[in-house]
């Protein structure tokens, strides 16, 4: 089945690059997953965190966010392609959250427990997430060097490269913070909040992006989406 699904990915992923409208859609997506931060009040929840360390490390990861925003940013407008604004389950930080039954954000009067555990939430949340986007911008780094986009491709391994350095802080942050059976309890929860939302996020997108190229896949592609897309969305509720 891993098989299978790695071909689908790819083939997806490089069909996206076959004009330029749907290249610059599918960056815009990323682009407003690295922004969605700037606009959520509960993400990088360090305001009224007392330990500095961990406090700097988010301040760093939280800007590293930004500068991919203005990464995508440039490829796209070098595309001569639009910005998109996305809102709502077309930003995949959103999509996860919304299977998440977590509040993350940290307000002023909470306990130092209380703290704990909401960073604890947050960093695990963004551990699995992090790595979802990290498998995603490698396919698409595959892809921009199969289509011979390499400039892009290795603006693609910049993020990429910092996206797996996020994967480790925040895990290991998280196992500072947490006794092994929290750290259980909460991967758990968090690993099949990614998960399903991963689903439902991958097969809505394939659909907009069978609307967006009606002209350019055969029929045989675009009935392989359409039977991918809707096995995605049956299996979300056993994810």
């Amino acid at each position: 089945m891993s098989s299978i699904i790695h071909r689908i990915k790819t083939g997806f992923h490089r069909d996206l690059l076959q004009n330029p409208e749907t290249h610059a859609w599918v960056l815009n997506l990323y682009r407003a997953g690295e922004g969605y931060p700037q606009h959520a009040n509960d993400y990088f929840p360090y305001e009224h965190f007392e330990d500095k360390k961990i406090t700097n490390q988010l301040k760093t990861h939280a800007q590293e966010e930004k500068k991919h925003e203005a990464f995508f940013t440039k490829l796209i407008r070098d595309m001569g392609e639009p910005l998109l604004e996305f809102k709502g389950p077309d930003i995949f930080n959103y999509a996860v959250k919304n299977f998440t039954p977590i509040n993350f954000k940290i307000e002023i009067a909470d306990s130092t427990e209380t703290k704990r555990l909401k960073l604890a939430h947050f960093l695990i949340h963004a551990h699995f997430l992090e790595k979802r986007v990290a498998q995603s911008l490698l396919y698409h780094q595959e892809a921009c060097n199969h289509e011979g986009k390499q400039k892009i491709a290795e603006t693609i391994n910049l993020i990429y490269q910092d996206e797996l350095n996020h994967v480790k802080l925040t895990w290991n942050l998280a196992t500072e913070l947490l006794a092994n059976a929290e750290l259980e309890t909460f991967k758990a929860l968090h690993q099949k909040a990614e998960a399903k939302a991963n689903l439902s996020f991958s097969q809505h997108q394939v659909r907009q992006f069978i609307r967006l190229k009606t002209n350019g896949l055969s029929r045989y592609r675009r009935a392989c989406y359409m039977v991918y897309s809707q096995l995605m969305n049956m299996a979300v509720p056993y994810a």
